[in-house]
Order: C-alpha cells, then structure tokens, then sequence
C-alpha cells in the first residue's frame, strides 16, 4: 500500500480504514516499477527505460468514493502502455542482414491522472533500440519477427514523421533507424563485410493504450 504525501507515494505496509469519509483507490501494477507523483491527486508519471528487457507491461486501477465496508473491494485493471514489434522481410534476391533496428524521437514520459494516461510532451525526445542479434532475413520472402518476445512497451504518443530529406542528425521527426548490410548475389548494395548500413524509413506514430502495433519493413518491394 502507498499514500500519497506531499509529493510522492509513500510506502506503508499498514493502512487503516478512517472513522469517517469515503476513500479513493489507485493501484499500480507491477509493484517493482518508479513512479513519481508531480501534482495532483490519484496521479503518477511513469518513464519507460531504454533498455527493452526493463519496460513494464504497465497497469492501473482505480476506485472511487468507497464507503467501509466488511467486504473485500475488487480493482478492475488496464493497460496503459502501447506495445510495440518489428518485423521485415526480402520480396527479392537480396540477401539482407539486419543487426540492429532503432526507433528514433520518441517521448518516453506519460503521466496517469486518475482516467487516462497521455504522453508528457515536456520529456527529452529519446530513442529506443529493439536489441537483436544480426540475423538473415529469409529469402522465401516470409516474415522474420525482429522483436520476438521482447516487444517494446512505450508511452502512448503521437509525433510526426521525418520528412525523408532533412538531415536525420537534425530532425525532431520519427523514425526507424536500421542497421544492415545488403547484397545482391556476392555483390555488396548496402554496407560491406566489415562495416553494415544504416537505413532509415519516416514513421508517424499514433500509438494508443492497450493497442499493439507491428511494423514490418519490406526490402526490395517496388
């Protein structure tokens, strides 16, 4: 149990119901996440970290003007954060092999006050790597999921897309940053055998809560 202080949760193992007045409900799940309270009642902000394997599958209930009672309450959750995979595959004879795919100007803050939880656009933009071991796509032209098990669990947020032509240095735009080589028989089209490229496809993200979203990138379509 925590209650709320001055300006954070506090914890406390022991909390007693008062002699009078209704009390509200918020709860967090996972117990092993950092949650601060900026201001307000019943609110908390919540920063997804950059690594994939410490994102948590973010959930929240809450319970109003609750009277004593002799009966246990039930807290009915949700999910706040959006999930996110990558997927890719080959529609020709190039051999391609990614070893890394990152999403770029991201928010990574959102703040919960008691009904929704909305990105905190005052956050540092930042990036967010899905972390795999360099592989070869198929050359079948099925579908290799990049992500696998470890989706990314994000804020959800909507930004707009790099415009292709800007310096990608520069821009505050989205996009996947790929890491790849690419060959067309023996012959190298992007990279070499000591140094990979890197590739970058505009994205405008309209992410919601409790939505997954897969992108898939598709090398050598016309």
């Amino acid at each position: 149990v925590y209650t709320y202080g001055t300006d954070a949760y506090v914890p406390d193992n022991t909390y007693y119901w008062p002699e009078s007045g209704n009390l509200d409900f918020l709860a967090v799940y996972p117990a092993d996440i950092t949650i601060t309270a900026p201001a307000g009642y019943q609110s908390f902000s919540y920063t997804a970290p950059t690594t994939i394997g410490e994102q948590k599958d973010l959930m929240v209930a809450t319970l109003g003007n609750q009277a004593k009672s002799g009966s246990a309450l039930s807290l009915a959750f949700s999910h706040l954060s959006s999930q996110i995979s990558v997927k890719a595959k080959v529609s020709t004879n190039l051999t391609v092999n990614i070893s890394d795919v990152t999403i770029k100007n991201v928010k990574p803050t959102g703040t919960y006050n008691g009904t929704t939880f909305s990105v905190d656009d005052t956050s540092t933009a930042t990036d967010y790597s899905i972390g795999i071991s360099a592989q070869d796509l198929p050359t079948d032209g099925t579908e290799t999921d990049l992500t696998g098990t470890n989706v990314l669990l994000l804020v959800p947020q909507t930004t707009t897309a790099w415009d292709g032509s800007s310096d990608v240095s520069t821009t505050t735009g989205s996009y996947l940053e790929v890491t790849l080589t690419a060959k067309n028989g023996e012959s190298y089209v992007l990279g070499n055998s000591t140094t990979p490229a890197k590739v970058y496809f505009p994205l405008t993200i309209n992410w919601a809560s409790q939505y997954h979203y897969t992108y898939v990138l598709n090398f050598g379509a016309s």
